[in-house]
């Protein structure tokens, strides 16, 4: 049977300053209809940079010097754009990695999905409504009849991921190129996301290019895996015989860096005085109708939640996508507005704190966002937007003192120095979120909100940044209010776990105790919905994490 996609000896450069780059370096990879095809590999590889030269999307700095793509018989870079406008959602459809970016603010999700219904199916007006409503539903929108009418601003990142999904899936592409499609989602709903792009795929023989850093999720969807690193590709395998045997060195690297722990790596400072105290703390958002848009109702997005964070200590805040924990760490740091509760640092109710003493406040409590794009100013420089909270602070000396302390920032978040003089547009999703962490511990704060900021590094840089926000906790006495859904993070880094539902607080304890004996059937149905290694094919004869970490590490001693 023939390939449905066929990529030889590509080759992309970047115009820089000082000559082009190449970010894709004659890379030959080809995908069979129904296949899944996964590649991996550390943020910046050229993984998505491939995925962008599939759909002709390259950014104008980017140019094909050399290679074929070709999709069955259409010669995809030969194509009128005319044509290739048809080709993508049609035949080829994308899920991109930052959904905030990929929505038109300005359209409601519901008018986006049927956009794509009525340029490439046989549904209009009503019944593409119908079926928009059907998608969305599909992708886990809760009360989808009346989301679809609502803007992306009004969606959780999660949520906007689902969206984003529904587009690319609603017209039955051929290929699906799914750039990190569940770094922004919830272990359940990511693996009912997973279970749906299988079901479609043997519905419709639809192939997936996957592109991701979870090896939880490549071992659970993919046929073979292709490891790139510097715009080349390492190695192309089976991925039973990838996760038992990996050749390259970089591979083994790869399992090496996976977040693993049976006991804390930094135990708690042993003044346990709380730093951070939220009692009885409520958010609702209005529901308004009809002309007048009057308010008819409330969404209870945080509901009366309670918890404390000592000096040192890190508490994870765990739960499904729109489950409130987002909202929450903007409660507490005072970027929306509790409707009732108190949330005290070091005894002082931050409330009631305006003007200069919130922003001195601010200093000494930190946020890294969920999406780096959105929380990064596109027209300043990476050394400037992290020597801003420096310079406004009265921080980090005169100007030749701030400039080494951010170019020493770059470097423990894992970016050369050389960055400092780049935009937020010439670095990758994950490189971005590097530098959002990087801004967030320039000016040296004693609590920081960490709302999902290693969902979209790759498991090397992630296990770089966690080790790192150890060593901080440990040196400086650091605490931490740490937002995720990827429970292997929770378990090398939290000393407690909370976990949200609906807005709620519905379990919390010691990480040990909630994660092997959770309570809650919440908790249960979160934990076994976390995807294992141990399911990459059957000739893995039952091979599990342990076994593979033991095995990397063997070899990396040899």
């Amino acid at each position: 049977m023939a390939d449905l996609l066929n990529i030889d000896h590509l080759t992309v450069c970047i115009d820089r300053t000082g000559g082009a780059a190449k970010v894709i370096d004659d890379i030959t990879l080809a995908i069979a209809p129904g296949e899944t095809l996964a590649v991996v590999g550390e943020s910046g590889s050229g993984k998505s940079m491939t995925a962008l030269a599939i759909m002709r999307l390259l950014p104008e700095v980017a140019r094909i010097e050399a290679g074929d793509i070709r999709l069955l018989q259409d010669d995809l870079l030969k194509l009128p754009e005319a044509a290739m406008r048809n080709v993508r959602g049609a035949k080829i459809g994308m899920i991109f990695q930052e959904p905030a970016t990929s929505l038109n603010p300005v359209l409601t999700v519901g008018q986006q999905v049927i956009e794509v219904l009525e340029r490439h199916t046989k549904f209009r007006g009503e019944a593409a409504r119908e079926e928009a409503i059907r998608w969305l539903k599909k992708v886990e929108i809760q009360d989808a009849e009346r989301r679809i009418d609502e803007y992306p601003f009004q969606f959780s990142g999660g949520m906007k991921q689902r969206v984003m999904i529904a587009i690319a899936l609603c017209a039955g592409p051929h290929l699906l190129i799914a750039d990190e499609p569940t770094t922004a989602l919830d272990v359940t709903i990511q693996a009912q996301i997973l279970n749906l792009l299988k079901s479609l795929q043997t519905e419709i023989n639809m192939s997936i290019l996957l592109i991701t850093h979870d090896l939880g999720v490549v071992a659970h969807m993919a046929h073979r895996v292709a490891l790139m690193q510097n715009g080349k590709v390492l190695e192309v395998a089976r991925t039973d015989e990838f996760f038992r045997a990996p050749k390259h060195p970089y591979a083994i690297e790869l399992f090496a860096a996976l977040p693993q722990r049976i006991g804390r790596a930094v135990k708690p400072l042993e003044n346990n005085d709380p730093i951070l105290e939220v009692v009885g703390l409520k958010v609702h958002f209005p529901i308004r109708k009809g002309l007048l848009r009057r308010t008819v109702g409330y969404v209870k997005a945080v509901n009366g939640i309670s918890f404390n964070i000592a000096r040192g200590e890190t508490l994870a805040l765990v739960g499904e996508s729109g489950s409130g924990k987002t909202t929450a760490g903007k409660a507490i740091i005072q970027l929306v507005q509790a409707r009732m509760g108190q949330v005290r640092y070091m005894g002082t109710e931050l409330s009631r704190l305006k003007g200069a003493e919130l922003r001195t406040m601010r200093r000494s409590i930190q946020i890294i966002f969920q999406d780096p794009f959105a929380s990064l100013n596109p027209k300043m420089r990476v050394g400037a937007v992290i020597e801003e909270g420096m310079q406004a602070l009265g921080i980090g000396g005169d100007a030749k003192g701030r400039e080494t302390r951010t170019r020493d920032l770059l470097q423990q978040v894992g970016l050369v120095p050389e960055s400092y003089d780049r935009f937020p547009h010439e670095f990758s999703g994950g490189q971005r979120q590097r530098v959002a962490i990087a801004r967030a511990l320039a000016v040296e704060p004693k609590l920081i909100i960490c709302d999902e900021p290693t969902s979209a590094l790759d498991v090397l840089v992630q296990a770089q940044i966690l080790q790192l926000l150890l060593e901080l906790q440990q040196r400086l006495g650091i605490s931490y209010l740490f937002i995720t859904h990827n429970i292997a993070v929770v378990e090398y880094l939290a000393h407690r776990i909370a976990v949200m539902r609906d807005g709620e607080i519905v379990e919390q304890g010691d990480a040990e105790e909630v994660l092997i004996f959770p309570r809650h059937p919440y908790t249960q149905t979160l934990l076994a919905a976390v995807p294992k290694i141990d399911g990459a094919g059957a000739s893995q004869d039952d091979m599990g994490i342990s076994d593979i970490m033991a095995g990397s590490m063997d070899l990396m001693r040899e």
